[in-house]
């Protein structure tokens, strides 16, 4: 097999009635097959979620830097961390 062929697995999907015409439909106005967009659905999907968890892990380098300044404060502001960290983490 050569590789420039791609290997696809053949998966069957369960979704709504609704979902399927509205898959149609968009199939149709695109030129492209149901397949071909459901993988572009999926990929995606991954690459939206791999930059939420990025974004979500950049959010907490800030806040964990604005933490270490507030413990550098020279008064407190102990309950105040307190309470936004467990706003933030549910710790």
């Amino acid at each position: 097999m050569s590789d420039t062929v791609k290997r696809m697995v053949r998966k069957q999907l369960n979704i709504e009635p609704t979902q399927d015409e509205t898959l149609k439909v968009l199939a149709r106005e695109r030129g492209v097959s149901e397949s071909e967009l459901v993988r572009e659905a999926i990929d995606a999907f991954v690459e939206a979620d791999a930059r939420g968890r990025e974004h979500g892990e950049q959010t907490a380098r800030i806040v964990d830097a604005l933490f270490e300044e507030w413990d550098r404060a020279p008064f407190d502001l102990g309950s105040v961390r307190d309470s936004y960290r467990l706003g933030c983490y549910g710790d």
